[in-house]
């Protein structure tokens, strides 16, 4: 059996495109990678920054409202004492004599 140069030629040519698209398309995936993980690295460090800045935001507002509610707490104790004295003291039964 003999082969012709012309179908050598061909495979060759169709092994090497296919090795040569193969070889692109690795190449582009392994950069489209490293320019996401790139991307994910800055979000990650802009995210970082916001949540520091939004933790302290946080911290302060908490403490401002943990002053607020001991604040009420102390004045509806206030009403509660202003309340029982309009009240004043529950009324005694009558006793017959």
């Amino acid at each position: 059996m003999t082969v012709s140069i012309e179908l050598v030629t061909m495979i060759v040519t169709v092994a090497t495109t296919l090795l040569g698209l193969a070889a692109g398309f690795g190449w582009m995936i392994t950069r489209t990678d490293a320019r996401f993980e790139m991307f994910e690295q800055r979000m990650d460090a802009r995210f970082e920054k916001v949540e520091q800045r939004m933790d302290a935001r946080f911290e302060k507002f908490e403490q401002r409202m943990d002053a607020r509610f001991e604040k009420v707490a102390v004045e509806l104790g206030e009403v509660k004492i202003a309340i029982a004295r309009l009240e004043g003291p529950a009324p005694r039964p009558l006793v017959a004599r």
